[in-house]
């Protein structure tokens, strides 16, 4: 399925490597990659995830490794 993204994602994102990269080199490339694994399974497979907090739209995924988590909804033709 597409992901379409919030305008900040990249922003955040880019923040997020550079933290991991300054605190040990080449942590922000892993960091970069189980986001990736995460945003795969998202595209793949939307409804497999649960919804956060108790919502009924928005979904998490867990990053591998790292303390942070993809928050998402599903649309018609999107995620």
């Amino acid at each position: 399925m597409k992901l379409s993204f919030n305008r900040l994602v990249q922003s955040e994102a880019n923040d997020a490597v550079k933290w991991y990269d300054e605190q040990r080199e080449g942590l922000g490339d892993d960091f970069f990659l189980k986001l990736k694994e995460a945003l795969n399974l998202i595209a793949s497979h939307p409804e497999n995830f649960g919804f956060w907090l108790g919502s009924k739209t928005v979904r998490r995924v867990k990053l591998k490794r790292y303390p942070h988590a993809v928050l998402y909804d599903i649309r018609p033709g999107k995620v």
